[in-house]
């Protein structure tokens, strides 16, 4: 069995089968994963300063 038989067509989920999020979301994450993304890159990368 090669690797690409591994994976069918039809056990890979549907590019258009996913759900885009709507206006509230959109709005939500654009105004928290700045907040997010600035605190967490800081803890997550402060042991390499050390």
């Amino acid at each position: 069995m090669s690797a690409s038989s591994a994976w069918s067509s039809s056990s890979l989920p549907a590019k258009c089968d996913s759900k885009t999020p709507g206006t509230l979301q959109r709005r939500v994450n654009d105004a928290l994963m700045p907040l997010f993304f600035r605190h967490a890159y800081a803890r997550s990368t402060s042991w390499l300063y050390r």
